[in-house]
């Protein structure tokens, strides 16, 4: 009961200093090709992009996803954004969240301040698809490219690996405090401490 006490005051104390605060999870930085070969568009080729990113504490909440496009042409146009479950070197068949962003420069784009997305330890996939008439790329060669990447050309058929793009890919949320977890190893004790 003693040590009950005292880790319930020390995690009160950790609890009542902490702010619940933004940070970025995934940060590739901007891509270094003018003009990269990583196309998605709603045209030719219609490519979907994809890559692969893991949490390694589970509780994260995700607010933004951005990715880094330019416009190519006069396609400008909406972009679907989604979270998709890991399939191995490709993301699988489940989407856990979807969202969209119009594209009409060169710079971040991406969906904000995003609700209800709670993700587990594990690996995900960040998913780029085109909406009909837009034509847009992302360039490649991000400094802190994520590794395991794949596309889908044309859209609709299946994933291919394609691990060198190093794509433009920003993921922001809200991280586990260490509040949370001693709040879940007081919630531990007590049950411990009632079946004794």
């Amino acid at each position: 009961m003693k040590s009950f006490i005292i880790l319930t005051a020390i995690c009160l104390s950790v609890i009542i200093s902490q702010n619940v605060s933004a940070a970025l999870i995934i940060d590739t930085g901007v891509p270094a090709d003018e003009w990269g070969s990583a196309v998605i568009d709603s045209g030719s080729s219609y490519e979907a992009l994809a890559a692969e990113f893991s949490i390694s504490e589970p509780g994260y909440s995700i607010t933004d996803i951005e990715g880094y496009f330019y416009v190519i042409g006069s396609g400008a146009g909406n972009i679907y954004i989604e979270i998709a479950g890991d399939g191995g070197d490709c993301p699988s068949s489940t989407t856990l969240y979807s969202g969209t962003c119009f594209v009409n420069d060169r710079a971040w784009f991406g969906v904000h301040s995003i609700s209800g997305l709670n993700l587990d330890s594990g690996t995900y996939w960040v998913v780029f698809k085109p909406a009909s008439g837009t034509e847009v790329a992302m360039p490649t060669h991000a400094p802190n490219g994520l590794g395991n990447e794949a596309f889908m050309s044309p859209a609709g058929t299946s994933w291919q690996g394609k691990d060198s793009l190093n794509l433009g890919i920003r993921i922001s949320g809200i991280v586990p405090e260490p509040a949370t977890i001693c709040l879940l190893a007081i919630g531990s004790l007590v049950l411990t401490g009632r079946k004794k």
